[in-house]
């Protein structure tokens, strides 16, 4: 998620949750294709999404934003799923969330 700051700087930050939706899609993707793909490949993918992981990690030390978790309490977005985006924004002082989730993220 790319979050905007008061300062004009614009960082990539992202809570634990956002990590797991991107491995638990890759797993139906690779479990859905188990017949048709051979394991080593499967292997290779899930080793690279979490090298991917790893790089984002290592180029924006601090984009995993932690400890956000008691701030979902009070807020309210139109789909629950989506709370933790937003707390993760009020954890890390964001002043903007960029989305193209528009329906889920008003704008106000």
């Amino acid at each position: 998620m790319l979050l905007g700051h008061r300062n004009g700087n614009i960082t990539s930050h992202y809570p634990a949750p956002e990590l797991v939706e991107l491995i638990d899609a890759a797993n139906k993707v690779f479990e859905g294709n188990s017949g048709k793909t051979p394991t080593l490949m499967m292997l290779k993918k899930k080793a690279l999404i979490k090298r991917t992981v790893d790089l984002m990690d290592a180029a924006v030390p601090d984009a995993l934003v932690t400890e956000y978790e008691p701030l979902i309490d009070g807020l309210t977005l139109p789909d629950a799923k989506d709370w933790h985006v937003l707390a993760a924004a009020v954890g890390c002082s964001a002043s903007v969330i960029v989305t193209f989730n528009e329906k889920d993220f008003p704008a106000s």
